[in-house]
């Protein structure tokens, strides 16, 4: 599950990234958050000969609102805009934002990456399209705007080019007779969708439904865009006696099943038969629309529907920050496939430097060049979880990421959290709950908890299982889990204890500069480390530590050199910091 070679070159213009596209044609893809991409490269569907990274593209990371307009920026994180007051002024965003994937994969994706991979069963595709939504294009010819109705071709195909780049998308600000729906149905939470709707409904000054439109996802080839105006005009004056809603969704149930006979074309798979999307798209049109209509009557867009807050800080301006201070001034940078890119970034609160090909990703450079080895792999393509990291304070899937691309990241690991003697208080908890079972997919709820709660404080025990589902569980132990992150958000609700950041551990470097193979081989003497590459806590080389553990030299005497305590695997025996 590792991408095929390739070059990478990271611009710091627009210019520069056109050109580059231009020069390599059809083998070039562009790089933005990758969510999407990294898979379709380690699976070997594509094998592109060059990336271009745009993340330090300067400018692209703008999200403004205009009179009129909200600008989003090419790498505009999901997340991001999930979490900014802004989104308030495009309600169908906010609602439909928390429905995309996982927390760990909104926090890389992009918006405008979205909707240049096209794919007819995601969600911000239907949404640009349902809002006519404006996308900014450039290619070496100029720049030239597009319609999201006229955007997208086929199953993950649209009308870019191979040199052309999306800038940026507009999506226009709701008004105050605007009432918006979004609904989906997926197997589970984070899956892609089997069928799903948005919902836009205009009311007149006076009250009057002025215009209906409908954009279905995941029962064709590209999103389907309908003016439904007739039909909601029609079961408004059919709407029979009791409650209002329940009413109008009896009275569209009838035209809504028609056009689901007409509209879903999708073959029948191994999630769902035509017939069964058929029924799931009558029934979420006409309830949804029935919902955005009474929201139309009753002007939500005053309040902002669908944006979730960020207690303990606004997230936004933090990506911001993190944008602005890696978004470089200088030239482009190009690595060609059979050389090493040099990256610095901090891991776990030390400076480091990596070496690594194009092509390595994040987490295979955290296990094999920094020895962390607590960040596991599963399938490799972003579904499991178990390679979960911190990134610049987020929770995202280390095997999705590059490690060339990271440049000034801050990465926090597992070994970051805590330290042997002094264990973070989730550690704790996931001892005192059972919730360790094989200890494999440890890590990755580990730290996609921290994120939870260090964001989400508030997070309701209901709501752990939904905020929890990017990690998977192979021992199927959820029911302990839960209940070791449900009562550190309980008992840390004011204030969630940061990572304790063994620095000096968890990279297994020695304070003279050694590296790990030298003193493996025994090739310096007297140097304060462990025999087996770990911190020994002070115990020279030679000596060792003093080993009480069941089966080694348990009366207390200090171990030969080369001993080996059978013990030494187990969290509480402390033969050395990074054992």
């Amino acid at each position: 599950m590792k991408a095929a070679p390739f070059d990478y070159v990271r611009p710091a213009t627009v210019t520069q990234a056109v050109a580059a596209l231009s020069e390599a044609g059809d083998d070039a893809k562009v790089l933005a958050g990758g969510q999407s991409l990294v898979p379709v490269l380690a699976m070997r569907l594509g094998r592109p000969t060059l990336l271009v990274d745009i993340n330090t593209v300067a400018g692209l990371d703008e999200l403004s609102l205009s009179e009129d307009t909200l600008y989003v920026g090419a790498t505009v994180r999901q997340r991001r805009l999930e979490y900014d007051p802004l989104t308030a002024a495009v309600p169908l965003l906010g609602m439909a934002l928390p429905w995309i994937g996982h927390r760990e994969l909104r926090s890389r994706g992009t918006v405008c990456g979205s909707l240049a991979h096209a794919d007819p069963a995601a969600e911000l595709p239907a949404v640009a399209a349902c809002l006519d939504a404006t996308l900014d294009i450039a290619g070496p010819s100029g720049r030239r705007t597009v319609s999201a109705r006229d955007f997208f071709a086929a199953p993950m195909t649209t009308v870019l080019a191979p040199d052309e780049l999306l800038l940026a998308a507009h999506f226009p600000v709701a008004g105050p007779q605007d009432g918006f729906a979004f609904a989906e149905l997926s197997r589970r939470h984070g899956d892609y969708a089997l069928t799903g709707v948005a919902v836009r409904v205009t009311h007149t000054a006076s009250g009057e439904l002025h215009k209906a439109v409908l954009a279905a996802f995941a029962i064709s080839s590209r999103p389907v865009v309908i003016d439904i105006t007739a039909h909601l005009t029609a079961a408004l004056s059919d709407a029979g006696s009791g409650e209002p809603a329940d009413a109008l969704v009896r009275a569209l149930t009838p035209p809504m099943s028609a056009l689901a006979d007409e509209l879903v074309d999708t073959p029948g798979d191994m999630h769902a038969s035509n017939a069964y999307r058929r029924r799931l798209f009558t029934h979420l049109a006409a309830r949804e629309l029935a919902h955005a209509h009474q929201r139309a009557k009753a002007d939500p867009v005053r309040e902002p529907t669908g944006v979730r807050s960020s207690p303990g800080g606004s997230r936004t301006s933090s990506a911001a920050r993190t944008s602005s201070a890696r978004t470089p001034s200088a030239p482009a940078r190009t690595c060609p496939a059979n050389q090493s890119a040099v990256t610095e970034m901090k891991v776990n609160g030390k400076q480091v430097t990596i070496e690594a090909p194009p092509r390595m990703t994040l987490a295979d450079a955290l296990r094999d060049r920094l020895g962390l080895k607590g960040t596991h792999l599963g399938c490799e393509h972003g579904i499991c979880g178990m390679c979960t990291v911190l990134i610049d304070g987020q929770a995202a899937r280390s095997c999705l990421l590059f490690a060339c691309q990271l440049d000034g990241a801050e990465v926090l690991t597992v070994e970051g959290l805590g330290r042997p003697g002094e264990l973070h208080p989730l550690q704790q908890a996931f001892g005192r709950h059972h919730a360790l079972q094989c200890g494999f997919c440890t890590p990755g709820f580990l730290l996609s908890a921290y994120d939870l709660l260090r964001h989400q404080p508030e997070v309701t025990q209901d709501e752990l299982a939904t905020e929890l589902s990017g990690v998977l569980c192979r021992c199927t132990g959820y029911r302990n889990i839960l209940s070791a992150v449900g009562e550190v958000a309980r008992t840390h609700r004011d204030c969630l204890p940061a990572p304790l950041n063994c620095a000096d551990t968890a990279l297994r470097h020695c304070r003279r500069g050694h590296g790990r193979r030298t003193h493996r081989r025994g090739r310096v003497r007297g140097c304060r480390r462990g025999d087996r590459g770990g911190w020994a806590g002070g115990g020279r080389r030679g000596g060792g530590r003093r080993c009480g553990g069941r089966g080694g030299r348990g009366d207390g005497r200090r171990r030969a050199r080369g001993h080996r305590c059978r013990r030494d695997r187990r969290s509480g025996h402390r033969r050395g910091r990074a054992w």
